[in-house]
């Protein structure tokens, strides 16, 4: 009768992950020279098959069976190691500033469908823009996988600015100059308008004002436009005014009784009176005047 165990002798192993993210442990490459009195007819390791979720060590045990059926074990360290690079793969992209004028871009914009045998992580750099970013800028996708494995790709990345200035006005009223004129200036209506970046130009529909915008109020545009050409516009109420008193100048005139009265009308004795728009009454209207008798 032969009661006698099996010696089991084991040394530590590494193994390397392959493109699938798998290794697989031999009998050979844990058995160090194990035997027995007789013999060892079988061999049995507790795992075989190691993928990304064993990394690191892992405690393995090699079983050994002799003819007799007596078993032997030892242990053996296997060190799952993962050496293969990640894929990054890049592509272009567009980014649009947000109203306050920034973008923070999350590395899934530029990715490619990047790779690898494990699981891995994606970072971008840089990865916030804001306006002085507009147009083309060269960004860096980094993959890196849990065992720090890292591959790198880059992109090109389009800051765009797609939001409109906002337009504000204010009503406005102008006073007709000595000549009958006005001028209105954006100063005047602009009522703090803003954008997510900045404002690159100021237009008024109408500057120029005269005599015959008297009256009743007139709507005027006003349109902004950023540096990215995004318009927008606002309307102002224009109250045109003449707050310049005529100037009467008078002449003596001598009129002939006819049929023993005269009536003189002022608009002959102001004749040569002005104003920067127009003189348009006369007070009194006309006075007669009759011979005494």
């Amino acid at each position: 009768v032969d009661n006698t165990p099996p010696t089991m002798l084991c040394r530590n192993v590494t193994l390397d992950l392959n493109n699938a993210g798998q290794a697989t442990l031999t009998v050979a490459a844990v058995n160090n020279g194990s035997f027995d009195n007789c013999a060892i007819v079988s061999f049995s390791l507790s795992q075989t098959l190691f993928t990304c979720a064993n990394l690191g060590a892992n405690m393995v045990t090699l079983t050994g069976t002799d003819q007799a059926g007596n078993t032997g074990t030892c242990v053996s360290t296997v060190t799952v190691r993962d050496l293969i690079l990640p894929m990054a793969k890049c592509k272009n992209a567009t980014a649009n500033l947000n109203a306050l004028g920034t973008i923070t871009i999350p590395p899934s914009l530029v990715d490619n469908v990047s790779t690898d045998n494990c699981s891995f992580t994606l970072s971008v750099s840089p990865a916030t823009f804001n306006c002085s970013n507009l147009g083309a800028n060269v960004v860096v996708l980094k993959a890196t996988d849990g065992s720090n494995n890292m591959s790198t790709c880059t992109a090109v990345v389009t800051v765009k600015d797609v939001t409109p200035p906002t337009a504000l006005c204010k009503n406005v009223a102008i006073n007709l100059n000595d000549m009958g004129k006005a001028t209105l200036t954006v100063a005047q209506v602009d009522n703090g308008s803003t954008d997510n970046c900045s404002i690159s130009n100021r237009t008024l529909q109408r500057t120029e004002f005269n005599c015959g915008d008297i009256g009743a109020p007139l709507n005027n545009f006003m349109t902004v436009t950023d540096g990215s050409g995004n318009t927008s516009s606002c309307t102002a109420i224009i109250t045109v005014r003449d707050l310049i008193a005529p100037t009467a100048n008078c002449q003596n005139t001598t009129l002939p009784l006819m049929n023993g009265s005269a009536t003189v009308y002022p608009a002959v004795l102001a004749a040569n009176s002005t104003d920067n728009c127009s003189v348009t009454s006369y007070m009194p209207t006309a006075k007669t005047y009759f011979a005494a008798g």
